[in-house]
């Protein structure tokens, strides 16, 4: 009960039971693109030398939508700027083709049930960034990973303009 000190004017307090807004975690960014080696699996990485030891240092290619890569560049880019721990999807091809969008989708083909790609991505919950430098190169990716983060609803693409936009 109040204490009422001073007549005519009566406070009292009651405590609002509105939730806060809680922090969320947005320090697991998922990497997917191509890389010439490492595993085929999303790999946990905690620093750049890591990633360099698992999926080594240089990308060469010369046909079509695989002529250049900035998937180490901006892996390097997350830990100069503090970044702690990403999850990589390397995406690969079979017989030297050029990737497609279902390659990076992680469409299930043939007898391996091994999830790769985004779909792979959906079983780790600790992902809250999703990156995925080239998009461009694949037609329709950009719209894949925005329709992967609208499925989740846990997550968030980050694009980049097409070359061409003005």
């Amino acid at each position: 009960m109040p204490k009422y000190v001073v007549p005519s004017i009566y406070v009292q307090e009651i405590p609002l039971r509105m939730r806060t807004i809680s922090g969320v975690n947005t320090s697991t960014v998922g990497f997917i693109g191509h890389l010439e080696s490492g595993p085929s699996v999303p790999t946990v990485i905690t620093s750049y030398a890591q990633f360099l030891q698992v999926f080594g240092r240089t990308v060469s290619r010369t046909r079509g939508n695989m002529s250049k890569t900035f998937l180490p560049i901006a892996v390097h880019g997350f830990f100069l700027n503090g970044g702690a721990r990403c999850v990589i999807a390397r995406v690969a091809s079979k017989k030297n083709r050029e990737l497609t969008l279902a390659d990076y989708r992680g469409d299930v083909s043939g007898k391996s049930r091994t999830l790769r790609g985004l779909r792979a991505f959906e079983r780790i919950d600790e992902i809250s960034l999703l990156c995925a430098p080239n998009e461009h190169d694949v037609a329709g990716l950009s719209e894949s990973l925005v329709a992967h983060c609208e499925k989740m609803k846990d997550r968030f693409a980050i694009l980049s303009a097409p070359e061409k936009a003005s």
